[in-house]
């Protein structure tokens, strides 16, 4: 008996069909209720998980909210504090400054909501230096006058911060606790806005570095209410007031352990409106009962009777950790609670950097309610599952028997035709006939396989093409890949890009130097904990991250160690392509400090030219008229030998035209361009040349003058009698400051640097005159070198000047430095080659 193709098929698909079913279903008979079990503990473990991972998630974002709106209350205050101080200003400034707040809605049946603009500020005021409010706005209006300067009484309590905030340097701040009064327990509860108080910010006003002042906000405690009073711990649900007697509800401590957000408002923290004062938690007074009845607020490290739990939770917040803990609350109800730290470093919460915690909490019973629902409802679907599935096995077993028959001999014909078919275009016949006319898909498919031979042999040549033009393509953007990573690498400035959260994605070589920091180091850790020694440019980044277009700026930063460095930022938004709503951040800073010194010099050595012009022409004018006056005094004189007392005005005269005409010389030896000698010479000679000079006049004064000389310096091309000028007038300075000190000291030393910043990284012969003298002001020490500026009687102010103009000629520079009541320093750099060996003696 043949055993054809049809046949073995229907054979074949009856096997293939139903010996799988019915391995399934053995399988599925002797394994599902394990399976189940496990499912289901797999459930409620992952549920308990995720439970918990939502209720730390949803703490910590309320860490970040508020976080957030204390940076926005310290930018506020700074910009205030540059907002001129004017009532309406200030008013403008307050008005402008608005959050949404929710409140119960009394019209409707159910607790509703309804959304309320409310003041981000209850207060703004501008106080002067002796304590008096300038300026007041509170409630929309100014109620300024009032005397702060020993301590305040508002209508949220006693507040001493005038005098705290007049102590602290430029630009620190001063920010309080919460100022408010203890509420007394209310019969029906606290709820949204049964509490009233604020937290002040404060920062001291200088003008040209003289304290005017002290400016003022007052962040309503509403606002920070309204980040806790409406979450749940579960789902995206918000509700107005939280049920306290459910034990879902969240709630903020500040660094001292007090509640200063709850739904209890008896909980808060408040000073006692008998005595002006906080209740002391370690005081006998303390107690549990004095707790719910309301006598006393909450403080969670005082607390060991309600649940010890509470102590453990602000500890670790305000150590700056986050996590979960069991706890019960003031009812008794047992809850599990979410803790995280909300970080601030300014004012009194500059030493611990937390400005305290935010917890989360939900019933324990409501976690094994969940679990238990899901558990129920896991169980019934995999029964029914169960049941369908032996069923579907039955069903599909009957059905494949027949269903095998009849597909069997639909399909052999088709398919042995569309298979001769493929073998000739396998074999290159690409024009090819398949009589099937099923009128289903095995007839498409064999139209498709006819159609497949024509254009098969043009696919492929396609496809080729295809496969280049990807390749070049590919190559293009490595390339251009490769391009920018090596400007983001390799280009001068440094590079910061972060999210719209302050996050940190990616930093360049020349942003981690400048931080001190690696690069990876860099990568996920926020702005503010990185940039924050540089609060400029801190200020700079937390700016206006929505603004589309770049923002470029200029600033300047003092380093420990007194430099001052400058720098030019741009801050732009980068919009990605793939993804509009994505926000990055870029922002670059560039050391621009050589450029600005650069420019200094620049601006002085054009001001001495124009000077010199100057001065050299109004010489040239005054001397000739001034010679013909003094001939005709001096004829006078000698026609006037018998009129003694005409004589003697006469020489009165003479010594003053002689005093004019030295002041007309000095000025044109200042302007005048006279030739430069240069020789090879020992600087050291020339100093010890000028020093035979003064020595006598320093003795005499009982100033002390010491010199110390490096011995082997090389020989610099300069002109000896002009750097023995240049030294003479700093030295003839120096005793004229010194000549009222007591135990007055100069000191001369030289040295020799093989790469010198100040003259671009070349070698330089260095002299430095210092003394200990009064010193010279800040605001006069860039204008030393300017001509006929002197803080000193009878001088000219021609002196520096013309050494200024000495060791530019010798291709030099000349920096001062100084500190009032500290000494003056004048350092000279000159260039030179490279200096002797020097011998095992020296």
């Amino acid at each position: 008996m043949h055993f054809g193709i049809l046949k073995k098929f229907v054979c074949a698909f009856l096997v293939v069909a139903l010996l799988p079913l019915v391995g399934l279903s053995l399988f599925t008979w002797l394994y599902i209720n394990q399976a189940g079990v496990d499912i289901l503990d797999s459930s409620q473990t992952s549920l308990k998980h995720y439970s918990i991972t939502l209720l730390e998630t949803q703490v910590k974002t309320i860490a970040n909210e508020v976080e957030d709106l204390l940076a926005t209350a310290v930018s506020d205050l700074r910009l205030l504090s540059i907002v001129p101080p004017t009532p309406d200003a200030f008013e403008a400034f307050v008005r402008e400054r608005t959050r949404e707040v929710w409140t119960p809605d009394p019209s409707t049946a159910a607790m509703g909501k309804t959304l309320q603009s409310l003041p981000l500020y209850c207060e703004a005021s501008f106080i002067d230096r002796s304590g008096i409010e300038r300026i007041s706005i509170r409630g929309g209006h100014d109620t300024s006058g009032c005397d702060v300067s020993a301590g305040a009484q508002s209508v949220h309590g006693p507040e001493n911060y005038f005098c705290e905030t007049r102590d602290l340097a430029p630009g620190e701040i001063y920010v309080s606790h919460l100022v408010g009064w203890h509420m007394d327990r209310e019969p029906t509860g606290g709820g949204p806005g049964a509490y009233r108080g604020y937290y002040r910010f404060a920062q001291p006003v200088y003008r040209e570095g003289v304290f005017t002042g002290v400016i003022t906000l007052a962040l309503d405690q509403r606002h920070l209410m309204e980040l806790t009073q409406h979450v749940l711990p579960f789902g995206m649900e918000s509700v107005v007031s939280p049920d306290y007697f459910s034990g879902d509800y969240a709630f903020l401590f500040d660094d001292e352990g007090w509640a200063i957000t709850h739904p209890k408002a008896w909980d808060i923290r408040g000073a006692d409106r008998q005595t002006g004062r906080l209740v002391d938690p370690r005081s006998d007074t303390y107690t549990e009962a004095a707790l719910k009845s309301g006598a006393v607020p909450f403080n969670l490290l005082h607390v060991p009777f309600i649940h010890p739990s509470y102590q453990e939770i602000a500890q670790n917040a305000l150590s700056g950790n986050a996590g979960i803990a069991r706890a019960r609350n003031v009812s008794g109800i047992p809850r599990i609670l979410a803790y995280a730290p909300i970080r601030f470093s300014h004012g009194a919460y500059g030493k611990s950097g937390v400005f305290g915690g935010v917890t989360l909490g939900a019933q324990i019973n409501l976690f094994r309610q969940i679990v238990t629902e899901t558990s129920r409802d896991i169980d019934g679907l995999l029964k029914k599952i169960l049941r369908n599935l032996a069923v579907f096995i039955v069903l599909s077993g009957v059905g494949v028997t027949f269903i095998a028959i009849w597909l069997a001999r639909s399909f052999t014909r088709p398919i042995l035709a569309i298979k001769d078919g493929v073998g000739e275009i396998s074999r290159g016949n690409y024009a090819v006939d398949l009589p099937v006319s099923s009128r289903d898909e095995l007839s498409l498919l064999a139209n498709d396989v006819c159609r497949l031979g024509i254009q098969l042999k043009k696919h492929v040549q396609d496809i080729d093409a295809h496969y280049v033009e990807r390749a070049r393509l590919m190559e293009d953007a490595l390339k251009r890949r490769q391009l920018v990573e090596s400007v983001f690498t390799n280009i001068l400035s440094g590079l910061v890009v972060f999210d719209h959260q302050g996050v940190i994605l990616s930093a360049n070589p020349r942003a981690a130097d400048f931080l001190k920091q690696h690069e990876a180091e860099l990568i996920g850790r926020h702005v503010n904990d990185i940039f924050g020694p540089f609060p400029k440019m801190l200020d700079l980044i937390v700016g206006e991250r929505d603004q589309p277009d770049p923002v470029l700026s200029s600033i300047d930063m003092k380093l420990p160690d007194g430099q001052t460095i400058y720098f030019e930022t741009t801050r732009a938004r980068l919009v990605s392509e793939t993804d509009p709503g994505e926000k990055k951040i870029l922002f670059i800073f560039r050391d621009v400090t050589k450029r600005k010194t650069m420019e200094a010099q620049l601006n002085r050595s054009n001001r001495l030219v124009s000077m010199g012009i100057l001065a050299a022409g109004i010489a040239h004018e005054i001397r000739n008229p001034l010679t013909g006056i003094s001939l005709m005094l001096d004829d006078l004189h000698d026609r006037m030998a018998t009129r003694t007392e005409e004589r003697l005005m006469m020489e009165s005269a003479l010594n003053e035209i002689e005093k004019l005409d030295a002041i007309i010389s000095e000025l044109l030896a200042f302007a005048s361009k006279s030739t430069t000698n240069p020789k090879a010479s020992d600087l050291n000679h020339a100093v010890n040349l000028t020093l035979f000079f003064v020595q006598k006049q320093y003795k005499k004064a009982r100033i002390t003058l010491t010199k110390d000389l490096f011995t082997h310096l090389p020989p610099i091309q300069i002109d000896t009698e002009k750097m023995k000028q240049a030294l003479l007038n700093i030295l003839l300075n120096a005793l004229a400051a010194l000549s009222e000190t007591d135990n007055g000291q100069v000191t001369i030393t030289t040295a020799f640097v093989p790469a010198s910043d100040i003259l671009g990284g070349k070698p330089a012969v260095i002299l430095s005159v210092r003394d200990n003298g009064p010193g010279i002001a800040k605001k006069d020490l860039e204008f030393i070198f300017d001509p006929f500026y002197t803080q000193k009687a009878g001088g000219f102010g021609l002196g520096l000047s013309i050494t200024h103009t000495i060791i530019e000629e010798h291709a030099g520079k000349i920096l001062a430095e100084s500190e009032p009541g500290r000494g003056a320093c004048f350092t000279i750099y000159l260039p030179a080659g490279e200096p002797e060996a020097a011998s095992p003696a020296d």
